[in-house]
């Protein structure tokens, strides 16, 4: 149950090793969903697996964010052209 409220929820606060420790299970699940999106057979459940992704990612930066005295809305700044990448 902890895992569901640490990847799902905006709440809260993480350390920088909690951080660390949540972004390898994201990574590893982001290039499962694009290797998973490259076939022919599983391309619905890969997009669905990599919106899952998203949105835990999403999740983990705010908490982030908000552990270092910011809003979590700055998670959303990776989503702007040329600036946020």
């Amino acid at each position: 149950m902890k895992f569901i409220k640490f990847a799902f929820s905006f709440k809260g606060r993480i350390s920088r090793q909690e951080y660390w420790i949540g972004c390898v299970p994201i990574f590893i699940g982001f290039y499962i969903s694009s290797a998973m999106m490259q076939s022919y057979d599983t391309e619905d459940l890969g997009f669905l697996l990599k919106l899952v992704i998203i949105w835990c990612s999403l999740a983990v930066q705010a908490k982030r964010w908000q552990d270092r005295g910011k809003s979590g809305w700055m998670s959303l700044i990776i989503f702007i052209p040329l600036v946020g990448p």
